[in-house]
């Protein structure tokens, strides 16, 4: 959706709810305090929280009607009976699902008895009931953590490899069978042939190491250990940086993409950066590839592939098929960097049902 769209359709919901909810999107909104996707999924919050209060009888009147005074009437048990209800009638069965939602109705309180005031300079709402609400942040279990990971991953070499095939070999006939217009079609192949040695060495990276995003567009030529085929990062708790291993195809995708770096990037010898964008305009100069034009990179090949995955989705695959393939819960915690065991750990569960299946395919052919 468009940004457009989005302010267009927060302008919409905001006129079916209590004119104080305008004040506080209108400040949100002046000086980019709050981003427009946010604000949108608020009003999605406000608009079930006002329907409840209806409906449980809190006003009698039309939800635009709602005053002030219904807000400060609400005590502590009557946020308990708003959570139940969201736990068993809605589709927020999950704690983090309902934890954003109070979040958001409290972000919305706060601002109305502390930052909007009336004619008298006193504050807006004089009671507000979410500041003895607390949150209770509960960290995901790994086989929660392994089920949210299921269908976001490629499962195998094969499916890590297919992918990289097809960008390799396949990328532009498929642009070029697609609906898209033609402007776009040259637009998307032309940046494809700019930035193919680059791209292909970036995603087979990742896929061939599990780096993360951050650490992968941080690299500098001298980073890089050609004999013992490694990568040397900086990771949280170490010192001094980690040489974290990669696949022998990723050597060579490297080795394709040095080859051309300097003369197609025009940088001489003083750009230590290993990962470089094209100049965007006239005076721009090539720099150091940064985080979120290499995310934008990864998913838009993705969506062409098929399956549309994130930069951490890749190296979730890498941990994924490492696991299935050497069982090794320690050497995997070391190349990932995970300080807690657990964390890896969720890695094996994503083969559960595999396994499930397996064992019932027996069954049928007995």
């Amino acid at each position: 959706m468009r940004k457009e769209q989005i302010y267009d359709l927060i302008d919409r919901k905001v006129r079916h709810l209590p004119y104080y909810v305008e004040l506080y999107v209108d400040y949100k909104m002046s000086d980019d305090r709050a981003k427009p996707n946010t604000l949108l999924s608020y009003l999605y919050d406000y608009e079930k929280f006002f329907d409840w209060l209806i409906a449980e009888n809190y006003f009698n009147g039309s939800v635009k009607d709602i005053p002030l005074s219904t807000l400060e009437s609400l005590r502590r048990e009557d946020i308990t009976s708003f959570q139940n209800f969201l736990k068993r009638y809605t589709n927020m069965e999950k704690r983090s699902s309902r934890n954003r939602m109070i979040s958001s109705l409290k972000s919305l309180f706060h601002h109305l008895s502390q930052i909007e005031e009336d004619e008298d300079g006193n504050p807006l709402l004089k009671r507000n009931v979410m500041a003895k609400i607390e949150i209770r942040n509960v960290k995901p279990s790994p086989r929660e953590q392994a089920e949210s990971l299921k269908g976001r991953v490629f499962k195998s070499s094969e499916e890590s490899n297919n992918f990289l095939n097809f960008v390799e070999h396949n990328y532009i006939e498929t642009i070029m069978d697609s609906h898209e217009k033609e402007p776009v079609k040259k637009r998307l192949i032309h940046y494809y042939k700019r930035n193919k040695e680059r791209d292909i060495a970036l995603l087979t990276l990742i896929l061939g190491s599990g780096l993360r995003i951050s650490e992968t567009v941080m690299l500098d030529l001298d980073d890089i250990d050609w004999v013992e085929r490694g990568a040397r990062v900086e990771r949280k708790g170490k010192e001094g940086k980690t040489l974290v291993h990669f696949s022998e195809r990723a050597k060579d995708k490297l080795y394709e993409y040095i080859q051309i770096r300097e003369k197609r990037y025009n940088v001489g010898n003083k750009e230590k950066a290993l990962f470089l964008s094209l100049p965007t305009g006239p005076n721009a100069k090539n720099k150091r590839l940064t985080k979120r034009a290499a995310q934008d990179m990864i998913i838009k090949y993705t969506k062409w592939y098929g399956k549309r995955l994130s930069a951490h989705n890749l190296r979730h695959s890498f941990a994924t098929v490492h696991w299935a393939e050497n069982k090794d819960v320690f050497a995997l915690q070391s190349q990932l960097g995970h300080n807690d065991p657990q964390t890896t750990q969720r890695y094996a569960l994503i083969f559960d049902d595999t396994l499930r299946e397996k064992i019932d395919n027996m069954d049928k052919n007995d």
